[in-house]
């Protein structure tokens, strides 16, 4: 649900049981490069409480961590 937030869920690394009890969970997502990558977002869990999720990216190109556009780097960003 969550990768699916982002982007079109091409594949969740978790075990044979479909179940994930790590503090990481790597969910491959394809995604629109023209909008922002986001740092994170709030999730409600189950027990009704807002959790705070934050996303790493792998393998991208050089992105400016100011305005989160992988068109710019952080010397051009305006």
């Amino acid at each position: 649900t969550i990768g699916a937030s982002l982007g079109e869920v091409i594949e969740v690394d978790v075990a044979d049981l479909g179940v994930h009890w790590r503090k990481c969970l790597r969910v491959r997502v394809k995604i629109d490069i023209a909008r922002k990558l986001i740092r994170g977002r709030k999730i409600k869990g189950e027990d009704g409480a807002d959790w705070w999720v934050l996303f790493k990216y792998e393998r991208l190109p050089n992105f400016c961590y100011r305005c989160g556009l992988l068109e710019l780097d952080l010397k051009d960003c305006p």
